[in-house]
């Protein structure tokens, strides 16, 4: 993966909290490697299921979540319907293989910030994700 990094965030505040959700552990490694080393961000967790996603974002409040749909233990659908009800303004970015039209569409209508095909997307995703973290970042309560 040749992606440019993003220089520090000048001005000063904290970095984006995100969460990685992927149930294939080298997809997690990878990733996951790619994503830490991003300036802006603080990967604060990874899982591979939804209860563990859930209980993260409770307990972390990121800012971001790059969430698969097919998990170990149950989906990123179900993620999005319960972080919906949460009303956090927390950012989702669904990454998946499983991102046909009718499926984006549902995402979004479920709460996704964007939706990403993960074999064909993957430099939008990360266009996309820059494009993010060049934004002041908004407490994932919906405060700075």
């Amino acid at each position: 993966m040749n992606i440019p990094l993003l220089p520090p965030n000048p001005t000063g505040d904290l970095p984006y909290r995100l969460l990685l959700v992927e149930d294939s552990h080298p997809m997690q490694r990878r990733l996951g490697a790619v994503l830490a080393q991003l300036p802006a961000v603080e990967l604060v967790g990874v899982t591979d299921t939804a209860g563990g996603a859930m209980s993260m974002i409770r307990s972390e409040l990121p800012h971001l979540v790059v969430l698969d749909l097919r998990l170990s233990e149950g989906t990123g659908f179900d993620v999005l319907r319960r972080l919906r009800h949460m009303h956090l303004a927390t950012k989702v970015f669904v990454l998946s293989n499983l991102a046909q039209e009718a499926i984006k569409e549902e995402c979004l209508a479920e709460g996704a910030t964007a939706c990403f095909d993960k074999a064909l997307e993957f430099e939008e995703f990360f266009t996309t994700l820059q494009t993010i973290l060049r934004r002041p970042a908004v407490g994932a309560e919906g405060t700075r």
